[in-house]
């Protein structure tokens, strides 16, 4: 297992070291993203995908249209609704202490396949643990117009990791950050940050893990897929049969 400082401290070039830190980021992303399968559930797209699906039943009339985004971010949005319809998760109380709820967004990410940037920083974190034996880290909360949540590595010097924006810059890098993450959560004169959960060792990222990788909860998550897979093919056939029926209409119309 590697030592993520020792392996940092062999560059002496800031840049190099800014590249080897990206590379690291590179690698565990493909694996961050193997476990929130279905991608964000709050990104922009996603977001109006849901707004449009939650008026089909509001006197919706016309079959929705879905651009190639749109239909891309489907299924964040179906296994979102999924988690939000779960009579369990209706009933549970989001916990206030915060190894509890990292917990929670550890094991919601990983049932549903899909979350917001909490859940993505979780499970980040857990993967430089799982890659690095030495990694001490924080998960923080940019307070801006609006908020958004990411991992600080402490390292010398600190990097923040962001596998929801899909970006790494050196800590103190506001110039790197505002590019990357600047619309909606620039850093400025009136922002500014919270430490949520501090992990000084990899021991309690790898405990959560042995919680959430269970195989009951590997059933679950596999049951939910095909859900999710079941329900989009039913919203396809019925977008389709809609267009039918929305062209027999035009036809109906023109004669």
């Amino acid at each position: 297992m590697l030592n993520l400082n020792a392996e940092l401290n062999t560059f002496t070039d800031k840049e190099d070291q800014l590249d080897f830190m990206s590379d690291v980021f590179a690698k565990l992303k493909e694996e961050v993203d193997q476990v929130l399968l279905f991608g964000r559930s709050n990104s922009p797209t996603a977001e109006r995908v849901a707004n449009l699906n939650g008026n089909i039943n509001k006197n919706q009339f016309f079959p929705i249209n879905y651009s190639k985004e749109e239909l891309a971010v489907l299924p964040a949005v179906i296994a979102n609704s999924l988690r939000f319809s779960d009579e369990e998760q209706k009933t549970e109380q989001k916990p206030s202490e915060p190894l509890l709820r990292y917990a929670k967004y550890f094991a919601d990410a990983y049932l549903y396949a899909t979350g917001t940037c909490e859940n993505y920083a979780i499970v980040g974190a857990y993967m430089l643990a799982a890659e690095f034996m030495d990694v001490e880290l924080s998960i923080e909360t940019l307070y801006s117009d609006q908020s958004h949540t990411y991992i600080r590595i402490h390292t010398t010097p600190e990097y923040i990791f962001d596998f929801w924006g899909d970006f790494v810059c050196e800590y103190t890098d506001t110039l790197t950050w505002n590019e990357c993450a600047g619309r909606h959560y620039p850093r400025n004169e009136t922002s500014y940050t919270k430490i949520d959960i501090t992990f000084a060792n990899r021991n309690e990222l790898i405990n959560l893990a042995e919680d959430v990788f269970t195989e009951k909860n590997n059933e679950r998550r596999l049951k939910i897929l095909d859900q999710v897979t079941t329900l989009i093919e039913k919203e396809r056939h019925y977008k389709n049969k809609s267009s039918e029926d929305y062209d027999e209409l035009n036809t109906q119309l023109g004669s």
